[in-house]
């Protein structure tokens, strides 16, 4: 079943002329000539395999560096911005106001802004545990100045500067 295969006489793989020049060449020539024939392979080795292999992991490392690199900006302006205002999902404060209203049962009444920069906000709310959490939302986004509660209607006025 298993038959034999025979490989082809190295010297049947050469060419008559180039076998006819070796064997003119000085033992000197020869050695001179594989020498410099296993330079040009180690050569062809580094210049078609090595090299091109080192470049791509090179590359790969340094795109994975710059990725890793974004990704730490990233969760370092998210930690930012929950040391600042305690949520990463920062909207300017009049929309942040308008889309929590309902959350936190409060209307707002009228909001003023002063020479002096400071605004005035007049809110009504209807259960007094969710105006609390909202002022102590509220101050994460804004400078209280002053707050004062009026229990009997239901109205907060909140004296505020913007943080920057």
């Amino acid at each position: 079943m298993l038959q034999k295969i025979s490989l082809p006489d190295t010297e049947q793989l050469i060419p008559a002329g180039v076998r006819q020049w070796w064997q003119q060449q000085s033992e000197r020539d020869q050695k001179a000539v594989m020498l410099l024939s296993l330079f040009l392979v180690l050569v062809m080795f580094y210049v078609l395999i090595w090299q091109p292999v080192v470049s791509s992991v090179q590359s790969r490392d340094n795109k994975q560096l710059r990725l890793e690199s974004r990704s730490e900006n990233v969760y370092l302006r998210k930690y930012d911005l929950m040391n600042q205002y305690g949520t990463t999902d920062v909207l300017p404060l009049a929309e942040w106001l308008k889309q929590r209203s309902k959350e936190y049962g409060i209307r707002v009444a009228s909001q003023n802004k002063d020479r002096a920069g400071q605004i005035l906000l007049t809110v009504t709310y209807s259960q007094q545990q969710k105006v609390s959490a909202f002022l102590q939302r509220f101050s994460l986004y804004a400078d209280l100045v002053d707050v004062n509660v009026n229990q009997s209607r239901r109205e907060l006025i909140i004296r505020y500067r913007e943080k920057a």
